[in-house]
C-alpha cells in the first residue's frame, strides 16, 4: 500500500498508528557507505514499538541496496538446493538412481526459471502469487533487481520462502544421515 507524501495525515494520530514530520537531516549507513540521506524523512510510531523512520525513495541509493537484495535472495535458495540435494542423494540407494531423481529436481528447478523470464515481459511479474513461488520469485526478484525496480515486499518474501525451505530441506536431509542404514551402506 504506498501512498503520496501529501495523501499523509502528518502530525495526526490515527489510533494506532501516528506519522510525524522528522525535524532532523537523517542518513542511513553499511558498512560505512551511505545509502539514504534525506531531510524528507517521516518519522512513524507504533504502539508498544520503538518509532521507525522512512525513507522518500529518491533519497535511497538503491544501487547498493541491488547488490544487497541479489546476495539476499541467492543464498538461502543455495541452501534450500544443497539440502534437496543431499537429501536425495542420500536416500538413493546407487548412483545411476540418485541420476534419474537428481535429473527431475533439475527440471522442477529450470521450468520456473526460464518462465520468469517469459513472465519478465507480461504485467504477471508483479503479481502477488509470483513471490510465494520458489525459483520463480528469485528469478524474478534477480531480474528486477538487474532493471533497477526492486520491491522490497517481493525480496523480503522470496527471503523469507527461501529459508523456510531450506530449513526444511536442511532438516530432511539430517533426518536421513540420523538412519544407521545409510551410514552403513556400500
Amino acid at each position: 500500500m504506498t501512498h503520496a507524501l501529501e495523501e499523509l495525515d502528518i502530525g495526526v494520530d490515527r489510533g494506532r498508528l501516528h506519522i510525524e514530520r522528522s525535524p532532523r537531516w537523517v542518513r542511513a549507513f553499511v558498512d560505512g557507505q551511505p545509502i539514504a540521506d534525506s531531510k524528507q524523512v517521516l518519522l512513524v510510531f507504533e504502539p508498544r514499538r520503538l518509532p521507525v523512520y522512512y525513507f522518500p525513495i529518491a533519497d535511497v541509493r538503491m544501487d547498493v541496496l541491488k547488490g544487497l537484495a541479489m546476495i539476499g535472495v541467492i543464498i538461502p535458495l543455495c541452501a534450500m538446493f544443497a539440502g534437496i540435494l543431499l537429501a536425495v542423494s542420500a536416500f538413493a540407494r546407487n548412483v545411476r538412481e540418485c541420476q534419474t531423481y537428481l535429473t527431475l529436481i533439475s527440471f522442477v528447478v529450470l521450468i520456473p526459471a526460464v518462465f520468469s523470464q517469459f513472465i519478465g515481459f507480461t504485467d504477471f511479474s508483479r503479481a502477488q502469487w509470483v513471490s510465494w513461488v520458489p525459483v520463480l520469485n528469485t528469478a524474478t526478484v534477480l531480474r528486477m533487481a538487474l532493471l533497477d525496480k526492486i520491491d522490497g515486499q517481493s525480496v523480503a518474501i522470496t527471503i523469507g520462502l527461501s529459508l523456510v525451505l531450506s530449513a526444511i530441506a536442511i532438516f530432511f536431509a539430517m533426518r536421513m544421515f540420523e538412519r544407521e542404514k545409510i551410514l552403513v551402506r556400500i
